[in-house]
């Protein structure tokens, strides 16, 4: 319940900002997402390095 409370707390805080603000924040979302990913491809290849040797 708490978590539903904040993710609609965060949708308000974005519609409050203007076009030009909100666009950054969905860019930085984007790469944010890009980073997690490739984050999580380095320490899944560590971990197959690390089993072989």
């Amino acid at each position: 319940d708490r978590l539903r409370s904040l993710a609609g707390k965060h949708t308000d805080i974005l519609e409050t900002l203007s076009p030009t603000v909100r666009r950054r924040v969905e860019v930085l979302r984007e790469i944010q997402g890009q980073y997690d990913h490739l984050e999580s491809k380095f320490f899944e290849e560590r971990a197959a390095l690390e089993a072989k040797y």
